[in-house]
């Protein structure tokens, strides 16, 4: 493709005009050029072909105009317009910078490092922060040669990735920076985070210049969400083999389990391109250090006292968890009573059924008291929530507490993208009220030893309610997956799925997929006009989208939006003039599993319309919301 995307604009023009004034030759080019006393440009002939045809920026704007103006004047093109376009375009690709900064602005800020790179800070023990740095001293290991490798070969001029894969806390996003960190200018980082994070990716992707590093840390928010994911895998596929833009360097981190989801195969293949991106680029980061790491270690007198104290502490040789803080985490959690314990939960089962990590207090809030039992929740204060929230937002030995409120305006040092620029995946959002941060060690604790526990009602009513909507279909989907131990909560996820902006149909005893994803819009009033030449109304909805009609509750789709339908078995069902008139109960049944999913309207005297069954198993339909 080509950077900046003003430089790949001005070398179409030209060839668009060279090609439109007869493809001169280079000799003639610079004739006319030199005939004309008023062009301020004289290039040479070769510099002619250099305008052209290279890649590259020329020096002289007086020369590119130049040569634009000659053609122009074979092509009888308007002269004035096209030299001033050229100088606009010629100025913009001169003043790029690329997305991101650059590298040297994190090396004087410790506070950047941790606020913008998503670096855990450590633990603070006998003023070490004051006399040390934030940082503790860092020591190389295995994985860092491995890392090192990647670096170079970018140095060298060849673009390539890096994923380090562990568990959290174990120093992955830490090697990352010591691996970039004296790289020097022109190399610049970007970090994409705002308005979500694979939109702000896919905002700046043709911004990415060369001499960057795109920092990917929690790969699984980029590449994890369906359509969204694979198109910035996708992305940074194409950036990596684009000569023009080389050499760039994407670095990223995962855990185990989201690196195994990203990565293994599925049917439907949800994450192809995000398995092309990440497989045979792992890195391996070990979960504790050696003997020989820890003999590295200098534990002397004049030595870093968090370190001196992680050695002589931490449990299994895991100095770099016991420097984040997961001990002190560890204890506040175990010591938090029932509200405070029904907060952190109702934050560990949003991360778990599949919300990004910033979640509305709302929800929480609304959550938390589904946790606690009968006579816990009647002997409520008032404050329980005032309490609960500073119990679980206490900073521990100077890193944060179990959550960590967020800031959800704008964040510092990110481009706004055009409007144009920017991706549509559904509305935009716009947050209420406070939000909160988990801990990410709590976070995976909460992953593994909450496996088998299924979140209360009240959480998924919460989430229905105040749930980003990027994260409402893996939301829907956790809450399908688990629908039969919410009997007698139909509407449950079925409030969830509907609030997101496209929704997708499934039958509901075998799960299959019977329409493509959908756009919910308003019911429309019934069609009344024949289509010119034809004896049916029009179809009432619209391809591509949905309504719930205002009388019944049901789904009501165009019949062209429907597969994997057959007619229904009973002829008293198949009932109509020219077509089925749907007045004898649904009259279309699921071609895989033979379950009732809709009644269809195709009669010559009526709507032209499918009616999906909002029911409950063995029969109907579930929506799922994308």
């Amino acid at each position: 493709m080509g950077w900046p995307r003003a430089l790949r604009d001005l070398k179409d023009l030209l060839y668009e005009v060279y090609l439109a004034a007869g493809a001169p030759s280079l000799d003639e080019i610079a004739e006319d050029v030199a005939a004309d006393d008023g062009l301020a440009g004289s290039p040479s002939r070769d510099t002619v072909g250099r305008v052209v045809s290279a890649p590259s920026l020329p020096p002289s704007q007086a020369d590119v105009v130049a040569v634009a103006t000659v053609l122009a004047r074979r092509a009888a093109w308007g002269e004035p317009d096209l030299a001033g376009r050229v100088r606009e375009l010629w100025v913009q690709a001169r003043m790029a910078q690329g997305a991101g900064r650059l590298i040297s602005g994190f090396r004087g800020s410790d506070q950047l490092v941790l606020d913008d790179l998503e670096i855990h800070p450590s633990l603070d023990t006998d003023g070490a922060r004051d006399r040390f740095g934030v940082l503790p001293a860092y020591l190389v290991r295995e994985h860092d040669a491995c890392l090192k490798a990647v670096v170079d070969a970018a140095v060298a001029g060849r673009s390539g990735i890096a994923v380090l894969v562990e568990g959290s806390s174990t120093g992955k996003t830490r090697a990352l920076w010591e691996a970039v960190r004296e790289l020097p200018a022109p190399w610049r980082l970007w970090h994409p985070l705002s308005p979500t994070r694979p939109n702000a990716a896919l905002a700046s992707l043709t911004d990415i210049a060369p001499h960057t590093v795109v920092w990917l840390n929690e790969a699984q928010h980029y590449l994890g969400p369906e359509q969204l994911g694979e198109q910035v895998a996708a992305g940074l596929r194409e950036l990596l083999h684009d000569p023009s833009r080389a050499p760039v360097l994407v670095l990223a981190t995962l855990w185990p389990e989201h690196w195994a989801t990203l990565t293994t195969r599925s049917d439907p293949d949800r994450h192809a391109q995000a398995r092309d991106l990440l497989v045979g680029h792992e890195i391996d980061v070990p979960d504790s250090f050696s003997r020989a790491n820890i003999a590295a270690l200098d534990t002397t007198a004049e030595a870093d006292p968090r370190l001196t104290e992680a050695v002589q502490r931490a449990d299994h040789a895991q100095i770099t968890q016991y420097l984040a803080g997961v001990p002190v985490l560890m204890a506040r959690y175990s010591k938090a009573r029932s509200t405070e314990r029904a907060l952190i939960h109702a934050a560990m089962d949003a991360r778990r059924m599949g919300a990004g990590p910033h979640i509305p207090l709302d929800w929480l809030a609304d959550a938390a008291r589904g946790y606690l039992t009968d006579a816990e929740d009647n002997a409520l204060e008032g404050d329980w929530l005032a309490k609960a929230l500073a119990y679980a937002t206490q900073p521990c030995n100077g890193i944060p507490g179990i959550l960590t409120p967020v800031n959800m305006g704008r964040p510092r040092n990110q481009r706004r993208p055009a409007a144009s620029a920017t991706p549509t995946g559904g509305p935009a959002h716009s947050p209420r009220g406070p939000h909160y941060l988990l801990a990410d060690y709590l976070d995976q604790h909460g992953r593994h030893h909450r496996a088998r526990e299924i979140p209360p009602i009240d959480f998924w009513t919460a989430a229905a309610h105040h749930a980003h909507p990027n994260d409402l279909k893996a939301l829907g989907y956790s809450a399908w997956e688990r629908r039969s131990y919410l009997a007698g909560e139909t509407t449950l996820y079925a409030d969830t799925h509907r609030i997101a902006a496209m929704t997708a149909f499934f039958c509901t005893a075998c799960q299959q997929r019977i329409s493509p994803d959908l756009r919910k819009v308003a019911m429309p009033p019934p069609v009344t006009e024949e289509a010119p030449g034809h004896r049916f109304l029009p179809p009432l909805m619209p391809r591509g989208s949905y309504a719930i009609s205002p009388h019944t509750g049901v789904f009501v789709l165009n019949p062209d939006d429907v597969s994997g339908m057959a007619r229904h078995p009973s002829p008293g069902r198949l009932n109509g003039c020219c077509g089925l008139d749907g007045l004898d109960g649904p009259n279309l049944v699921c071609d895989a599993c033979g379950a009732e999913v809709a009644t269809q309207q195709s009669d010559c005297w009526s709507q032209q319309l499918i009616a999906l069954i909002d029911g409950v198993p063995p029969s109907g339909v579930t929506a799922i919301s994308a």
